[in-house]
């Protein structure tokens, strides 16, 4: 008789532990999706909000383009590299007339510049068109212009990033400048020499500014 109640009693423990162990692999198993679950919306959120900025500063892009209205002032001189008030690295458009000006000899976009040099070029803007985002390239926009002195025909892009745009040289390699986006009063910036875009006009009589397209062209 005590043998066959032990019997139950054992048989009752170990459906009992069974029982227990179902539940907590369960409750294992519950809060490893929720933890899951937690990160996906996060992931998620993050990208809306970073989808949302690309869109925000590429809406202020086009904007800006259209308004003939652009400074894009780099990340890099602002620290005390140079004392000089407003002396920054920028790209700017203004009417009709892009300037690239850098100031420094080191790396753009760092804060670190190395033996003192200024480099300023000019470019009356033929043509403006906006690129979407393709083969995991960003939004850009390429503009195309005419070299101040040499009249080449040269294309500076503009990419589009959650918390900066980048100007990039004519083969799309290398940032020249790297920062925010504002207009020109916004930006204040101090520019080196003189705005020589009346001097072009006079040496050049058969040149002359041309309307702006924002639609497509394959580069």
């Amino acid at each position: 008789m005590d043998m066959r109640r032990s019997k139950k009693i054992f048989s009752f423990v170990i459906l009992v532990l069974l029982s227990i162990s179902t539940v907590m692999a369960a409750g294992m198993d519950t809060d490893v999706n929720d933890k899951k679950t937690k990160r996906a919306k996060r992931a998620e959120a993050k990208r809306l909000i970073k989808e949302e900025k690309i869109r925000s500063n590429s809406d202020q892009l086009v904007q800006r383009l259209e308004a003939q209205d652009l400074v894009i002032v780099d990340d890099g001189v602002r620290h005390g590299s140079y004392p000089e008030s407003g002396l920054v690295n920028f790209f700017r458009i203004e009417g009709d007339t892009l300037t690239f000006q850098r100031v420094g000899g080191g790396f753009i976009g760092t804060g670190a510049q190395g033996t003192r040099s200024f480099y300023k070029s000019q470019g009356l803007i033929q043509d403006i068109v906006i690129m979407e985002r393709s083969d995991g390239r960003p939004v850009r926009a390429a503009i195309f212009y005419l070299d101040q002195i040499t009249m080449d025909p040269m294309r500076a892009l503009v990419y589009v990033f959650e918390n900066r745009l980048e100007v990039r040289n004519d083969d799309g390699t290398g940032v020249e400048i790297r920062g925010k986006l504002k207009s020109i009063d916004q930006a204040n910036v101090l520019e080196i020499g003189q705005n020589s875009v009346n001097m072009l006009f006079r040496s050049n009589p058969f040149v002359t500014p041309r309307g702006r397209s924002f639609g497509s062209r394959a580069f």
